[in-house]
Parts: C-alpha cells; sequence; structure tokens
C-alpha cells in the first residue's frame, strides 16, 4: 500500500508539471496581487501575505523583503539587540543570526553551523531591515521565486505544507502506517477491460488485458512469476491475442531481470509464416534472459530532475519493500517537494494543487485496525476539478461526460491482507464513448523460510538500448 502511495505521489507531481490549472485558493492570491501594481506582494504557500508598516520593494531590479515582517508571517520569532545590532530569528529547527548592515548570515540548523554570503547587501529604510529574496531561500530552505506580470514574490515552504497535511490527512497518515514489509508473498489476479465506439461509424474496439502475479521478496530479491493473457479486438475481429504468455521478473540490486514468451506470440500474430521461420528461430527464445539496470536507466531518463526525486523512484525498483515502509507519506511528500531551483507561478501553483487534492481525497478513506476503504466517485472528482480551477457551476455539465466509481478494499489480519479493487470510468463526449472497467484481487501473505530467486547469469544488458 505505501509502495502505491509513492507512486501515486510520484506521478501527481510529474502529471501537474504540465498543467496550466490552478488551485482555487492561490488564484485568488495571484488576482489580488496582479491588481495591486503599486507594490511587491508574497504569496506564501498559497496564501497573500499583508503587511501593517514594512512591505517589499523592488529597489534597483532586487526584490527586499522586510525581514521581520516575512520571517513573523511564517511563524518565526524574531529578537533583535539594540546594543549588539544584533538579529536573531527561531523558526523549528533553524536559528539565523546577523548584525544590521553586515553581508553574512550565520545559520544554526539541526545542530550545524553555516555561514551565508549575501548577493546584495541589506538596507534599512524607515528602520526596517529589508534583504535580498535569496536570503529566504538559502537560509531556510524554501523555494523562492520572483513572476515580474504580477509583482510577486512566490515561496513554497515544504515544512510549513507537510505539517498542515499531517493534520488535515488523518486517514491517509493512517493508512501509510500499515506495514505491509512482513507480507512477503503476493498472489495477484488483474483484468483490465477497455471498449470504444463511435457515431461516426459502426466499429466498435474492444481490448482485454489479464495477468495472474505470483510474487515473493527474500533477501531483498523481489521475483514475480506469472501469465499474460491479451485481446485486441475490431469489430469483433479479433487483431492481436496473447494466451498464457509466460513472464518472470527478478529485481535485486538495482537491477531489472526479465524473461518472457510475449514478443514471440506477438510475431506469430503479426509476421506471415515464411517470414516468421527466417526471423525468430535464432532471435527470439522465451527461456532468453535479459535485465535493465534501472538506476542507471533512472539517471539517464530523469537526468534533471533533483537527486532525491530519482532516489525515490530507484528504492521503487531496489526491492527493498521494508525501506520504503520505513520512510513515513509526510517524508516523501517532503522529498518531492524540495527540488532544486527557484519556485515560480507554475510550480507555486502545482504544490497548491497537490496538497489539496490529498485533503480532498482523504474525505474518501476510511482506516481501521484491521481495514482499509477507498471510495471515489463522482463526488471526488466534481471537488478536484474545482481544485484545478473548474467553475463549479461548470462541474455537472463535465460530469455529463466523465463518470468515476472506484472501490479499493483491504482487509488486514496478523498473517495476510486481502485486497479487492473494482474501477468503472466512462466517458462520453458526443457520442464518442470510452468505457474502462479494472477488476483485481490480491492476497498478501508472511511466509517463513522462502528461498531467494536465483539471478540470471547471462542475461543479455538491454540498459544502452533504451
Amino acid at each position: 500500500m505505501k509502495k502505491l502511495l509513492t507512486i501515486l505521489s510520484t506521478t501527481a507531481l510529474t502529471v501537474s508539471l504540465g498543467t496550466a490549472a490552478s488551485a482555487s485558493g492561490i488564484t485568488n492570491s495571484v488576482i489580488k496581487a496582479a491588481a495591486d501594481n503599486t507594490s511587491v506582494n508574497i504569496i506564501y504557500n498559497g496564501q497573500l501575505l499583508t503587511y501593517t508598516d514594512a512591505v517589499p520593494e523592488n529597489i534597483n531590479d532586487r526584490i527586499m523583503l522586510p525581514f521581520r515582517a516575512v520571517l513573523e508571517s511564517m511563524g518565526a520569532d524574531v529578537d533583535y539587540d539594540d546594543a549588539s545590532r544584533l538579529v536573531t530569528a527561531s523558526r523549528k529547527d533553524t536559528t539565523i543570526k546577523f548584525t544590521l548592515e553586515d553581508d553574512t548570515i550565520y545559520v544554526t540548523k539541526d545542530g550545524q553551523n553555516s555561514e551565508i554570503k549575501l548577493d546584495v547587501p541589506m538596507i534599512i529604510k524607515n528602520d526596517r531591515t529589508l534583504v535580498p529574496i535569496r536570503f529566504i531561500s538559502n537560509a531556510l530552505g524554501m523555494q523562492v521565486g520572483w513572476d515580474g506580470d504580477c509583482q510577486t514574490v512566490f515561496v513554497v515552504d515544504a515544512d510549513s505544507y507537510i505539517d498542515t497535511l499531517t493534520k488535515d490527512v488523518p486517514n491517509l497518515m493512517a493508512l501509510t502506517k500499515k506495514d505491509t514489509a512482513s507480507y512477503n508473498t503476493s498472489l495477484l489476479d488483474l483484468l483490465l477491460n477497455i471498449e470504444e465506439s463511435n457515431p461516426s461509424d459502426t466499429k466498435t474496439k474492444n481490448m482485454s488485458v489479464g495477468l495472474k502475479l505470483n510474487s515473493q521478496t527474500a533477501d531483498k530479491i523481489l521475483s514475480v512469476i506469472g501469465t499474460v493473457n491479451a485481446d485486441l479486438s475490431d469489430s469483433g475481429n479479433s487483431v492481436t491475442t496473447v494466451k498464457d504468455s509466460m513472464l518472470d521478473i527478478i529485481l535485486s540490486d538495482g537491477k531489472l531481470y526479465f524473461k518472457a514468451d510475449l514478443d514471440k506470440q506477438l510475431f506469430d500474430n503479426i509476421i506471415s509464416n515464411n517470414l516468421k521461420n527466417q526471423l525468430i528461430a535464432d532471435t527470439i527464445s522465451s527461456e532468453q534472459w535479459f535485465c535493465i539496470d534501472v538506476n542507471k536507466l533512472i539517471d539517464t531518463v530523469l537526468k534533471d530532475f533533483p537527486e532525491n526525486i530519482k532516489n525515490i523512484y530507484k528504492q521503487l525498483f531496489s526491492g527493498d519493500l521494508a525501506a520504503l515502509n520505513n520512510s513515513s507519506f509526510p517524508e516523501l511528500i517532503n522529498t518531492m517537494l524540495v527540488c532544486d531551483g527557484d519556485a515560480t507561478l507554475q510550480s507555486a501553483m502545482q504544490t497548491d494543487i497537490m496538497m489539496d487534492t490529498y485533503k480532498v481525497m482523504d474525505k474518501y478513506i476510511t482506516v481501521t485496525d484491521n481495514s482499509v476503504e477507498i471510495n471515489l466517485n463522482n463526488d471526488f472528482l466534481r471537488e478536484v476539478l474545482i481544485i484545478y480551477g473548474i467553475p463549479e457551476e461548470m462541474t455537472p455539465q463535465i460530469l455529463d461526460m466523465l463518470s468515476l466509481n472506484m472501490i479499493v478494499s483491504v482487509n488486514y489480519s496478523e498473517k495476510e491482507a486481502d485486497s479487492q479493487m473494482a474501477m468503472e470510468l466512462s466517458l462520453n463526449d458526443k457520442g464518442h464513448i470510452v468505457n474502462i472497467s479494472l477488476d483485481m484481487t490480491q492476497l498478501s501473505k508472511n511466509v517463513e523460510n522462502l528461498t531467494p530467486a536465483q539471478i540470471p547469469e547471462n542475461a543479455i544488458d538491454l540498459t544502452n538500448l533504451l
């Protein structure tokens, strides 16, 4: 379950990178900020900050923030010693000290001391200390950015988001505390059906995929043995069929090993007999193992991603489920939020959307000591649409075209966990209809004295081909 949440979390963050939609809270803040062209504004975790005296200023194309006002708005305690002109600010595990008009900030975080040289000097104006925007980012580990179109500083404070999330999503918190690492075997049965029809023609396309997978984890080696069945048809005529294709997968030490006769069956369907005899005999064998260096592949494909994001994906493919279970949900979310680089209008909106979506999802989850139930329906969709900036009055029209019903239930005992999922998703755009159904059952058990899978010795490395 925790691995599923990790995948959902990383996927939600990745998908949100491409959206131009915006959460309602930060939208209102941006509108207010854009309407005020007379001064610089600060939006902190989706909320527009207000000040009574000192305000942010743009001085010689440098954004200068009122130190005390900004830090107090973010929950810090600020103290000033007039005799030594020493300013001290404390917030959670971080303490900041500096002398007025000095160019060095002294930071103590988690007992570790460091110094920060300001890229531009602080200034004193109307008895108020103004510091450059970069200071907050460097000293407090926040993401800070500037948008000139609406004269606004955007601050993304992951720690504060996580504190709020921990309080606002009690069911998700309880769900992630379920220790699934103790279940070292699993039997999965999954059936996916997709049906598409279009009023412009009389054809109906169908696709079904079935998986039966038996997995086990021993000595941090995850092995999966199973079968794949698939059928693609067009107006009742079968196009491609795969029956009981054998599939073997082993995950160990950052490498994925696999063998299958799926390719051979697809060749049988697609290539004529004359060519088949020439091509298949020497090139395709259901007994041949292949491997992919997952860690190397992740480093290549996600080369522009921060290391903490890449490490989550590597952990997912490591076969060490216990490592994932030892990471709390807030830690996983925090890892995704604290990325390298500056905040932007887009990234601030994306973060706000993700946090609001988790809060909504929490309402549709019920967790007890021995069970979990997740029920996502059109009410959930309506709330998510509003988060993504869809006006509430437009949601009925969208929900006439889009329908969701998904129920997930898990019952736990000391030795096993019984999981079931049923989902129906329907899309109807002027008679162009797509119906998707997914049924899954999974029985996980704790079995003693498992023998770890043997790592294939002669696997062909495909990493450099991908």
